[in-house]
Order: C-alpha cells, then sequence, then structure tokens
C-alpha cells in the first residue's frame, strides 16, 4: 500500500511538472515578445560612384568622384570634364555638369548644344547623389534637388570648385 501511494505521488508529481513546463513556455513566449530588443535599421550600403564627400569617413578623404573630377580640373583638361557630363557615376555626372556650367559662366569654356542639353537634361535628372561629410549619416539628394534647391552641401561643391579653378 505504501509503494502503491509513493507510486501515485510520483505520477502526480510528474504530471504537475509537465503541466507547469508548458505554462513557462506560454509565458516564456509572452515575455519575449514583450521583451524583444528592436535593432537599429541596417546600414545603408552606398555606392561609391554616387558619394559626393569632400571630407568623408574617419580619415577625412575626399570620395573617389571627387578625386577625379578634382584631377581633371587640375589638369585643366576641359575635354574630358565635358565627357564626364554623360559618366555613368552620378557623382561624377554632377560634379563635371557642376563645374562646366560655372566655367561656361566664367567663359573659360564654351559647350556646344550637345553639351547644352546634356547639362539640361542632369538638371532635371532623378539620379541619386549622397553627400557625406566626417561620421555623419550620408544624405542623398537628386540631381534635379541639387541644380534647383538650395542645399547646404552646395556650398561646399562651390568652395571646392573655387579652390581648384
Amino acid at each position: 500500500n505504501q509503494k502503491f501511494m509513493k507510486n501515485i505521488f510520483i505520477i502526480l508529481f510528474i504530471i504537475l511538472i509537465s503541466f507547469s513546463c508548458k505554462n513557462n513556455k506560454k509565458i516564456d513566449k509572452e515575455n519575449l515578445e514583450k521583451e524583444l530588443v528592436k535593432l537599429p535599421p541596417p546600414q545603408k550600403i552606398i555606392d561609391e560612384n554616387s558619394l559626393v564627400g569632400f571630407a568623408c569617413y574617419y580619415a577625412g578623404r575626399r570620395s573617389e568622384p571627387v578625386e577625379n573630377i578634382t584631377e581633371i580640373l587640375e589638369r585643366k583638361n576641359y575635354d574630358e570634364l565635358k565627357k564626364k557630363i554623360s559618366s555613368n557615376k552620378p557623382a561624377e555626372r554632377y560634379l563635371a555638369t557642376f563645374a562646366c556650367i560655372r566655367l561656361s559662366e566664367n567663359k573659360i569654356i564654351k559647350l556646344n548644344n550637345n553639351e547644352l542639353s546634356q547639362i539640361d537634361e542632369n538638371k532635371k535628372s532623378d539620379l541619386k547623389i549622397y553627400f557625406c561629410g566626417g561620421c555623419t549619416e550620408k544624405e542623398n539628394y537628386k540631381l534635379s534637388q541639387l541644380f534647383s534647391e538650395k542645399i547646404e552641401f552646395i556650398t561646399e561643391v562651390e568652395d571646392w570648385f573655387n579652390q581648384i579653378k
């Protein structure tokens, strides 16, 4: 009889534990949903060909498109600059367009009808350019915005151009 009672006690104990575990799983799942940590949004992956920066990242370096157009301007290779207004690299296209407009206004270069047409097309373009400065978040703009709105980064582009010419 004592052995029978002991077996019943063990069986009840096992049943009680199993119910307890099932309830804990539900509670854990409910608590888990409440306690989930929100992750920050994934870091933007930016195509270097769309990046205009004069002091990017920790090193404060210029972006590759800025380096390329700077070199062309320093060599006064205006034929190469004019070709860049049709570049498949949006940042080069923007910088070359900006530089050609300024050089033409200053009567340093003369643009033909095809080049003027390409510049007008660029001024209306939806191609996106990203600006960076140091470690700050990169902001993007359509080319059409850069030629039609007063945007803070335009001052940096003007300063860059004025230092080279």
